[in-house]
């Protein structure tokens, strides 16, 4: 698990090791430091206010993760899957390439 702490911030930013993976096997290494430091500001502000970018997932809705309060982040391409945890962290446990397909392709795809 990588755990970033951003300064001045209420939110700590959590990536699961799985979704540390799927970013590096989807982001060009040229990418990856501004990608995850848009990811990493939108989500240590107000990562539990829907937004253009951002929005919570219904968790009855398949194929999605049955049970879980999920929250999606869009940026570019991409999205971040992430769940709030005690109010002051934020979790990503998932990342993908949205694509021409729906999220639902992405997440099958993976």
């Amino acid at each position: 698990m990588v755990t970033i702490v951003t300064i001045l911030a209420k939110w700590t930013v959590e990536v699961s090791d799985e979704a540390a993976e799927q970013f590096e096997a989807l982001v060009p290494p040229k990418f990856r430091t501004k990608l995850m430091r848009a990811a990493i500001k939108a989500l240590s502000e107000n990562p539990d206010v829907a937004s253009k970018a951002r929005k919570i997932l219904s968790p009855d809705r398949k194929p999605f993760f049955p049970g879980r309060v999920v929250w999606q982040l869009s940026i570019q391409d991409f999205r971040f899957f992430y769940e709030i945890i005690e109010d002051t962290v934020v979790l990503v446990f998932f990342v993908g390439r949205k694509g021409k397909g729906t999220t639902r392709d992405m997440v099958n795809r993976s």
